[in-house]
């Protein structure tokens, strides 16, 4: 079976694919595990790190011994400009993913899963799969070993994908995890 995938994605699509990039080995042993943003994960961080740099900010202005909040808060700062440079690469990222102009289809066949962007290939046995992991934007093929890439595409072709491979007797891969959000 071969699925035309032309279209341009959403960007919360290419975001969740980078959470589950950056987050490979946790989406491995937990498929459960309802996936986020990138992108949220970085605000996350900067929001927390912007509360605590506050207060011990305020602690470092009304007590006479602040060299100990002093260094708390360089370490904070240090950290939301780490945040917002996440931020900023994620958001960066996902405009050049979406800039691109690349035929794409994704190929089921009894053995193995391939997904042909433009003229690169990735290739994932069905034996090499650990599981196929169905999400808010997108559909991933999750290897078993972190030394192939990930295969993901959009959501919409849940029903066509999920239809496969129950035609290959191989649905015990596909874990649902759309009801989580």
């Amino acid at each position: 079976m071969e699925i035309q995938l032309n279209e341009i994605y959403e960007s919360e699509y290419y975001d969740e694919i980078i959470y589950i990039q950056n987050n490979y080995k946790k989406i491995l042993k937990n498929p459960e595990k309802k996936v986020k943003l990138a992108s949220a994960n970085a605000l996350l961080l900067i929001g927390v790190s912007l509360v605590i740099l506050i207060i011990f900010s305020l602690l470092f202005l009304f007590n006479n011994d602040f060299t100990p909040y002093f260094y708390v808060d360089i370490f904070f700062t240090v950290i939301i400009i780490i945040g917002i440079i996440y931020y900023i690469l994620i958001k960066s990222s996902i405009s050049k993913f979406k800039n691109k102009r690349f035929d794409r289809k994704l190929i089921i066949r009894e053995d193995f899963v391939r997904l042909c962007v433009g003229d690169e290939e990735t290739e994932l046995k069905l034996s090499e799969i650990q599981h196929i992991i169905i999400n808010k934007y997108s559909i991933c093929f999750i290897p078993k070993s972190d030394d192939k890439k990930i295969i993901g595409v959009n959501k919409k072709y849940k029903e066509v994908i999920v239809k496969e491979f129950e035609q290959l007797n191989k649905v015990d891969f596909i874990v649902d995890n759309s009801k989580l959000y």
